[in-house]
């Protein structure tokens, strides 16, 4: 059976814009948690509907700090994260009772790897454009 691993933030994820960072903290956090539930064969529809939640309220965070600034990759990046909601919507429809766990193993370890592969790629080019303090929340102040 796949196995499936926690994440272990480093700072190697760190983009130094601190509320990106903080919600990719808390990304990794019910990630874990998910894998906990996984592991202990617990219910995880609660978590994985967290998940899906917390990951749209992040998207559209970065996605107004990426307009803020003008971020010149704007529609790339939001096309990745349109994409991505897409593919875990089709992995949620394509769960089967019968083979749960390794669904789960499987869904998990996709996650996993988006997440890692897009923070340390496409997120980390808003280094640079984006200012450390700020702020989706004051667009308009801007």
């Amino acid at each position: 059976m796949e196995s499936v691993d926690k994440a272990l933030w480093t700072t190697d994820f760190d983009t130094g814009i601190a509320v990106v960072d903080s919600q990719h903290k808390r990304l990794f956090a019910l990630y874990n948690r998910l894998v906990e539930l996984i592991e202990s064969e617990q219910n995880t529809k609660a978590v994985i509907s967290d998940l899906i939640d917390y990951t749209e309220y992040h998207f559209s965070c970065e996605e107004a700090l990426m307009e803020q600034y003008n971020y010149p990759e704007t529609a790339f990046h939001m096309d990745q994260h349109t994409t991505f909601i897409g593919e875990i919507m089709e992995l949620i429809q394509k769960q089967s009772v019968e083979n749960a766990a390794a669904y789960l193993r499987a869904f998990a370890n996709f996650l996993k790897s988006w997440l890692v592969d897009h923070i340390q790629g496409t997120d980390r080019t808003l280094i640079g454009i984006v200012p450390a303090d700020a702020n989706p929340n004051n667009a308009a102040a801007q």
